[in-house]
């Protein structure tokens, strides 16, 4: 019967001892890991060896403390690209979260309005720096590559 335990061991330990199975499942189970994280290694490319999306826009025509995101033009989009994640962050106050959303990828123009986030508002006669930043995605949600671009506001 398995389960049972007598003089501090159990009999499945046992069992497993006796044979030498235990310790060749256990450096099996160890192996595994090792070439699993061996090719995640490979297979994960980090943020300086993803290829470069080329952003641009401005804030004209943007009104101060709303909703409506500027258009946007990218350049050099990986061929694989299914979306577009936009986020911004303002350079003199990085803890406000402004947000950002992900649009489908459908060219290289991004409309006026697309992007869901809280506009920039920065206190009445400040200039503040706004940076937004894409990531190109895959079908899978997979990072393809990354690309910012800064401006103040109000223009």
């Amino acid at each position: 019967m398995l389960g049972l335990c007598f003089e501090g061991r159990c009999e499945l330990q046992y069992r497993m001892e006796k044979k030498g199975t235990y310790w060749f499942t256990v450096i099996l189970l160890a192996a595994f890991c090792v070439v699993g994280l061996y090719f995640e290694f490979l297979n994960s490319a980090s943020d300086s060896q993803k290829p470069s999306v080329s952003l641009h826009f401005s804030w004209a025509g943007i009104p101060a403390c709303g909703s409506t995101s500027p258009a946007f033009e990218l350049d050099s989009v990986p061929a694989d690209t299914r979306q577009l994640r936009f986020t911004m962050t303002d350079l003199n106050m990085p803890s406000f979260d402004h947000g950002g959303s992900t649009v489908t990828y459908t060219g290289n123009v991004v409309e006026r309005g697309a992007v869901t986030y809280t506009g920039p508002c920065p206190p009445s006669g400040e200039h503040h720096n706004y940076r937004w930043t894409v990531q190109a995605l895959d079908v899978a949600g997979n990072v393809l590559g990354t690309g910012n671009a800064d401006a103040l506001f109000p223009p």
